[in-house]
């Protein structure tokens, strides 16, 4: 267990980062062991291995980080998910789909609560009946299984949970989820040894 209370967390090979019930958002400290407040005020953020960070606050607005501050970026979104400085997608509030082309938002097809991109632009994602579906390019296809937060590190690294916080990694060989030990709300994924957060 490592010191702390976040009510989601996101980690990647560059920073692991979270925030917590009150909106403040904290950065792992490698050094210290410990979390480092960043300034500003998040509801969701999601961090990759290239170093970029985005975040969405409670109102809906949509931020990236500088190094330095948060940017503000147009739209609206309540969850929000970067592979990487290229691959940024999220979702609204009434279950829209966007990614993001540099500029601005194009919406995808399908709604989903909650969806995850990996660093090579693979897409996961789960809808507010639980169903799970992996983005082909030009639309969805559904996945055996019931998850309520999913993550995705690349094509073969996705892992999740459910209602019942159970947490299952996907087996791409097999195409069926393994259920794994333990218990957790939301789950994070990186290309570090495997490591689950």
């Amino acid at each position: 267990q490592v010191p702390g209370g976040l009510r989601q967390v996101s980690c990647s090979k560059s920073n692991v980062v979270g925030v917590n019930n009150a909106g403040n958002i904290y950065r792992w400290n490698t050094s210290t062991n410990n979390w480092d407040q960043m300034p500003g005020g998040l509801s969701w953020v999601s961090c990759a291995d290239d170093g970029a960070i985005w975040g969405v606050n409670a109102a809906g607005d949509i931020y990236n980080w500088t190094g330095t501050t948060w940017n503000k970026v147009p739209g609206g979104l309540c969850q929000i998910s970067c592979g990487s400085h290229s691959h940024v997608w999220g979702v609204n509030q009434s279950g829209h789909i966007y990614q993001y082309n540099g500029s601005g938002w194009d919406r995808r097809d399908g709604g989903l609560s909650c969806l995850s991109v990996g660093k090579d632009g693979s897409v996961w994602g789960v809808n507010s009946s639980g169903n799970i579906y992996r983005w082909n390019g030009c639309g969805w296809t559904q996945i055996p299984g019931q998850l309520s937060h999913i993550s995705c590190h690349k094509a073969n690294k996705v892992v999740g949970v459910n209602a019942q916080n159970q947490i299952y990694k996907w087996s791409q060989k097999s195409n069926t989820w393994k259920l794994l030990p333990g218990g957790l709300s939301t789950i994070s994924v990186m290309n570090c040894k495997g490591r689950c957060r």
